[in-house]
């Protein structure tokens, strides 16, 4: 009788064993099907974000080409309207002084182009960084794909061994901006000798031009340096916020 009676011991602790192996192994498949799961929501919201960043990157380089090319073609035409008053309009004081208008407006629409290009700039290298980033999510999954990748992929922002990945490096249309600044000083310049002329028309033209130029360069030179101080500016606040998330 006691045999028995053991031997049943043995069989519920066996069963009892049994039973606690199903339940674990049900909770680690539980387990790994939340994991899979949450990484496979992980793996949606990525490439979502991967197509809606690649969309703000086509949508902003759009619009700074369309702003750029409506600039380009008003000045082409403000340029030929005033040539073509100068040979309607007698008074030469009256056409300096629309010319000084409107090389004032256009100087004032250049240094909103240019600021806008720096900052569409800016923003396009932040996008490019992000979409990196994605990027290097599927690589570190899968190092296979790697040499299919065309386009380069940031380091992984956890990885505080690798710190390419949080320096920004914007790309600036340097010449572009040149241009631009070369330009708007230009005529700021040009309006200030204007200027100068209409009040003290007495003074040597030499005189007269030396403003202009000293105007122009001082010009020029303000808008480098402003240009400068925000691409520092938003690069420190990226690099900030970079890795405050590492």
């Amino acid at each position: 009788m006691a045999e028995r009676k053991q031997a049943t011991n043995d069989e519920v602790l066996q069963q009892l064993h049994v039973l606690q192996t199903q339940i674990h192994d049900l909770q680690q498949q539980i387990a790994n099907q939340n994991k899979s799961s949450a990484e496979n929501l992980s793996i949606k919201f990525l490439l979502a974000e991967f197509n809606e960043l690649g969309e703000f990157w086509r949508h902003t380089d759009s619009r700074l080409e369309n702003s750029l090319n409506l600039y380009l073609t008003g000045s082409a035409v403000v340029v030929s309207a005033i040539v073509f008053l100068s040979q309607q309009i007698a008074d030469v004081r009256l056409l300096l002084l629309v010319a000084i208008f409107v090389s004032l407006a256009l100087f004032i629409i250049g240094v909103i182009l240019a600021r806008r290009i720096l900052g569409t700039a800016l923003i396009k290298a932040e996008y490019i960084h992000a979409l990196n980033l994605i990027r290097r999510f599927f690589v570190d999954k899968d190092a296979g794909i790697t040499p299919y990748l065309f386009l380069p992929f940031a380091d992984s922002p956890a990885d505080s061994s690798k710190s390419s990945g949080k320096t920004f490096r914007p790309r600036i249309p340097a010449n572009l901006l040149v241009a631009i600044h070369v330009w708007n000083g230009l005529l700021l310049g040009f309006s200030v000798s204007v200027c100068v002329w209409l009040i003290v028309p007495t003074l040597p033209v030499t005189t007269i031009i030396a403003t202009g130029v000293v105007v122009a360069a001082i010009c020029i030179g303000w808008l480098g340096v402003t240009a400068r101080q925000e691409v520092r500016k938003r690069t420190n606040s990226f690099e900030s916020r970079h890795r405050r998330i590492g």
